[in-house]
């Protein structure tokens, strides 16, 4: 490779509202009047999420007479020792 390795921070998901490295998925329910965050595991396809830094999922407000559900939490893996 001429010129070093190649830069692959291009392809770091970032967050739709400041462009901060993204770590969750929020999605709509209409179905449910529900708003689900969950945590970056794969980047969702165009239209179906909005990725968001920790900052900005951490103030994501649902409308009026929506619920909120913040799965980000279930996937955290603990140091619990026996």
């Amino acid at each position: 490779m001429a010129g070093g390795p190649p830069n692959f921070l291009h392809m770091v998901p970032l967050c739709v509202r400041c462009s901060q490295p993204a770590v969750a998925v929020m999605r709509y329910n209409y179905a449910a009047r529900s708003v689900s965050l969950e945590p970056l595991v794969h980047v969702p396809s165009p239209g179906a999420g909005y990725l968001m830094c920790a900052r900005h999922a951490d103030r994501v407000m649902p409308p009026v007479g929506w619920g909120r559900v913040d799965r980000r939490r279930l996937f955290v893996v603990t140091g619990l020792k026996r």
